[in-house]
């Protein structure tokens, strides 16, 4: 449902006049679709993230309010996310296909929908966050730090492309793509022995 309910927005085809409008109904602090179940918290989040939608506020099955509809990224915005980001931003990620506009500081409590404050997060991670899986920070100035649930911070991951002209600079040594090792067959045994012994607990 999440992913639905974004992907109508994100995908630049459907422009804000045609997008599809959801209603929610919001009831005994939960939220539901008309005539469906209650989502879970997270799903919920996800789906009030940067969908086009209204919350309707109800009261014993009456409608009470159509509420106002939630804030969500322009086309101009997101195509400014799209030249700035280019792809996923999570660390070692890099996916460029069904991208979501991401509120760092969630439009209900107060974020606002400028660059400063939005990312382009994959479909994966966007629902990776919203389970609390690692918490992203806005740092000002369109920059941003991304952490794991324990507060480690996770370290920008290098590029995994490039261009022409970054090789043509004349910056990278002409032995880099030399590997150091000399054909020496695995160890297997070994291998595995170092690889347990790093997960065991301490």
């Amino acid at each position: 449902m999440a992913d639905i309910a974004a992907a109508a927005v994100a995908n630049p085809a459907t422009g804000a006049g045609s997008a599809a409008e959801i209603v929610f109904f919001h009831e005994h602090a939960t939220i539901r679709i008309p005539g469906g179940p209650a989502l879970p918290e997270n799903d919920a989040e996800e789906v009030l993230c940067n969908a086009r939608l209204r919350l309707a506020k109800t009261k014993k099955g009456r409608v009470l309010s159509l509420g106002l509809r939630t804030r969500v990224t322009s086309a101009k915005q997101m195509l400014a996310l799209t030249y700035r980001d280019g792809d996923c931003r999570t660390p070692g990620c890099g996916r460029t296909r069904f991208l979501h506009a991401h509120h760092v500081r969630f439009w209900g409590r107060g974020g606002k929908t400028d660059l400063d404050n939005l990312i382009l997060l994959c479909a994966t991670c966007h629902r990776a966050l919203h389970r609390d899986q690692f918490t992203i920070t806005a740092l000002g100035d369109q920059q941003f730090e991304f952490r794991t649930p324990d507060g480690d911070l996770i370290a920008p991951a290098p590029p995994i492309s490039g261009r022409a002209d970054q090789i043509l600079r004349g910056d990278i040594l002409d032995d880099a793509i030399v590997p150091n090792w000399g054909g020496e067959p695995l160890h297997l045994d070994h291998a595995v022995s170092v690889i347990l012994d790093s997960w065991a607990p301490k």
